[in-house]
């Protein structure tokens, strides 16, 4: 039997092929063996609203959210397809509040306070999550963002390879550390990873 892992990865090479319904079919098949997989609702969601089913998704979370009123999961992802600000931060408090140690949750909350130029508090809730799941690529690389962000370039290079370290094909972060370097007057190492970005990532 085909485990809720296999089809999240069948899906993520189904979008990298961009057969994006097969992905969407794959993505939604690991859910339904793992309903609480965050990764997999990440990337259904993702597809869904890329091909314009905002609506229709808002509404199939908000409902799973009334089945699941106890779950940090579902008010994390219910906070990432809301626009308000202050509703997507309701909501991912709302799952750090449930578990503690959800690492998405911090994830979440990290965005909202770096959207608000609140940097010490993102980088608070970034570090909260890549102390729950230190191989937390995306806190790493948000991280990094954060420290870009108070200029200081040094610190945000070592989160952006380090999230690079963990998951080398993550274009972000490759993205993101090219243009560090950039700022640096580092031109190879920028075009090293624009060059990472278009052949391999």
């Amino acid at each position: 039997m085909v485990d809720a892992q296999t089809h999240f990865e069948q899906g993520q090479a189904c979008q990298k092929q961009n057969k994006l319904n097969e992905a969407i079919a794959e993505f939604k098949e690991a859910i339904q063996l793992n309903p609480f997989y965050t990764e997999a609702h990440r990337e259904y969601m993702n597809l869904m609203i890329a091909q314009g089913k905002k609506t229709k998704i808002l509404a199939e979370y908000q409902a799973t959210i009334q089945q699941n009123p106890s779950s940090e999961v579902y008010h994390y992802l219910l906070g990432r397809i809301l626009d308000d600000t202050d509703d997507k931060f309701r909501e991912f408090k709302k799952a750090v509040e449930i578990n503690p140690n959800y690492p998405w949750g911090h994830l979440g909350l990290g965005w909202i306070y770096r959207s608000k130029g609140m940097l010490d508090e993102a980088m608070h809730e970034y570090k909260e999550a890549i102390k729950i799941k230190p191989d937390f690529a995306e806190a790493h690389n948000n991280l990094g963002n954060a420290y870009r962000k108070q200029g200081k370039l040094d610190e945000g290079i070592v989160a952006y390879k380090k999230a690079i370290s963990l998951n080398p094909k993550y274009a972000k972060a490759h993205n993101n550390l090219g243009n560090a370097y950039r700022k640096q007057g580092k031109l190879l190492r920028f075009l090293k990873h624009r060059l990472l970005l278009i052949f391999e990532v």
